[in-house]
């Protein structure tokens, strides 16, 4: 089993309306082994301006970009190793994305059904120590409890895959 730290940014919240426009992953245990790539939204995709301001895409730049979504799932399917498994934060959320890229470009998803959610080990971590975890718990927030600095606003694909490399070697730590 291999684990990729992974973070997609897209135009929206729906992965069946909405494109994928970044794909970034680190392996982690060999993080200088690193993907990142962007593209232009999918035809007929819906884009949300709210999401634009999380990435800091314009539409003018993601209509410029050459790649299309399908391109992009393709070559990051490629570098994966056998038997990848995704760490996210909310990795149902990019898992879902690139399960619906996949479904677009008609190839194979890689990614099996387990996760790592770092949502989920770092509100297991904070109760395990018996303190009381923040109601909302973002990536930042993550970040924050464990004296990381916030993720750049706005931020890309591969910085959001870095921070959660970040968490998960220091919550998996061996003390």
């Amino acid at each position: 089993m291999n684990l990729y730290a992974v973070d997609v940014e897209t135009t929206g919240l729906d992965p069946l309306t909405s494109s994928i426009v970044s794909i970034g992953a680190v392996e982690i245990g060999n993080e200088n082994r690193y993907f990142y790539e962007e593209c232009s939204p999918w035809e007929g995709a819906e884009v949300h301006d709210g999401a634009l301001k999380v990435n800091g895409f314009t539409k003018d730049y993601l209509d410029n970009l050459s790649q299309s979504e399908s391109q992009i799932i393709s070559k990051f399917f490629a570098w994966l190793k056998l038997s990848p498994m995704m760490c996210a934060h909310n990795s149902a959320f990019d898992k879902s994305f690139i399960q619906a890229a996949a479904d677009r470009a008609a190839l194979p998803n890689p990614f099996g059904f387990r996760t790592v959610d770092i949502h989920s080990i770092v509100h297991a971590h904070i109760v395990q120590k018996g303190e009381k975890p923040p109601e909302k718990l973002s990536l930042n927030e993550c970040l924050q409890y464990f004296n990381l600095p916030k993720e750049p606003d706005p931020h890309n694909a591969l910085t959001g895959a870095r921070c959660n490399v970040q968490i998960y070697n220091l919550v998996t730590k061996k003390s």
